[in-house]
């Protein structure tokens, strides 16, 4: 209210996990380094957020796998570190499908359930991943639907709210098929 600027810390879960900030993915067959798995980072947001906060963690998987994003690693999930001294997570940033550019490879960050290409997650995969953390299978189930669900509800007003704010039309076109389709095909 005073109209000065306050810094807000935000720390991604790789740096919160203590671990190399070079290994944001699980497997970098480049370096031959193994960064964290999805359970290391729920274990990361369970010791910094509480348990409760893992069903938003969940959330942020699943609007990933949904919109097609296999690069969804390590450090594009963070905390904000407030001045009062709450912990909390940042709003998301670097969200991108991948899945509508040729040639971009389709192998995930971080392996669902074992699965480690984007095209063959499932909602079941997500969800006994979640078990894997030690969400209840209903909860995680009504958590990942429900953001599929949201999701898919929204495509079509962000297509035209982005191509009313100048945004490229076949470009979001693309986007928006692709989306789509990936929301029909989850729901199968």
């Amino acid at each position: 209210s005073s109209g000065s600027v306050h810094r807000i810390h935000q720390e991604d879960l790789l740096s919160a996990a203590g671990r190399d900030p070079l290994h944001k993915y699980e497997y970098d067959d480049e370096h031959g380094h193994r960064g964290p798995t999805l359970r290391d980072l729920a274990a990361t947001v369970a010791s910094h957020l509480g348990l409760a906060q893992l069903a938003r963690f969940l959330d942020v998987v699943a609007f990933n796998v949904i919109i097609g994003n296999a690069d969804a690693h390590a450090r594009n999930v963070s905390f904000l570190l407030r001045q009062d001294g709450s912990v909390g997570f940042s709003p998301l940033y670097d969200l991108i499908c991948t899945r509508v550019y040729d040639g971009v490879s389709t192998d995930l960050s971080q392996r669902i359930n074992g699965q480690h290409d984007i095209d063959t997650v499932t909602i079941d995969d997500l969800v006994a991943e979640a078990e894997s953390w030690g969400l209840t299978n209903r909860l995680a189930r009504r958590r990942v639907i429900d953001t599929f669900t949201r999701t898919s509800g929204a495509l079509d007003a962000a297509a035209r709210d982005t191509r009313t704010a100048g945004g490229d039309g076949s470009m979001v076109d693309s986007l928006h098929e692709t989306i789509k389709d990936r929301a029909d095909t989850l729901f199968e």
